[in-house]
């Protein structure tokens, strides 16, 4: 008589291949964190497809296994969250009123600012941490980016053109181009030039 085992899809990162392994915890459901074993040691992962919902069989990835539920909290203590984590509030230290929230399985870093003027130092400082991250204000909202202001240059298309007009209202920007005629461009394409030109 053939045992099974019972299996779940783990995914140790958003984004990456869901891993089939070993799962001996009852009533385990997806978006449940969980500490993974992996050959290269303990993992967090969060499931993805739990052993009850499998519609056939899956044979686990050799040397995967679930090992047990775990919290926030703890998934924060383990690696690479914590390295990030640390690596992040160095990034960051000596600019007053600037808080770091990691998620636990390290996908992405949350700067939360009392100052919205300090936005673009804290991104100058994240970029090279190689993780995505947002940043918010206090309150966690993410905050509107700046409109261009009439007179500013930017490039569009690998045209450089000059913003004639702002309608918040339209979200809307008349623009000047090198030729000297006038043309329209969205409100969020404009910010988007002036992100890329930082």
């Amino acid at each position: 008589m053939r045992q099974t085992v019972d299996v779940a899809g783990v995914r140790l990162q958003p984004g990456h291949l869901v891993i089939w392994a070993e799962c001996r915890l009852p009533g385990l459901r997806a978006g449940e964190l969980c500490v993974v074993g992996t050959p290269e040691g303990e993992r967090v992962g969060r499931i993805v497809v739990a052993p009850d919902q499998l519609a056939g069989e899956a044979t686990p990835a050799e040397g995967y296994s679930v090992l047990e539920r775990t919290s926030e909290e703890r998934a924060l203590a383990l690696e690479p969250a914590a390295s990030i984590a640390r690596a992040a509030a160095s990034a960051v230290d000596g600019l007053g009123g600037v808080e770091v929230d990691v998620e636990p399985d390290s996908s992405r870093l949350t700067f939360r600012l009392r100052d919205p003027a300090l936005r673009e130092e804290v991104e100058r400082r994240a970029s090279p941490l190689g993780v995505p991250f947002a940043t918010r204000d206090e309150r966690g909202l993410v905050p509107d980016p700046p409109l261009p202001e009439p007179g500013q240059e930017l490039d569009v298309d690998g045209e450089r053109v000059v913003v004639e007009r702002v309608s918040a209202f339209r979200r809307e920007v008349g623009i000047r181009r090198p030729d000297g005629s006038l043309a329209v461009l969205p409100l969020s394409a404009a910010q988007d030039a002036m992100i890329d030109q930082r």
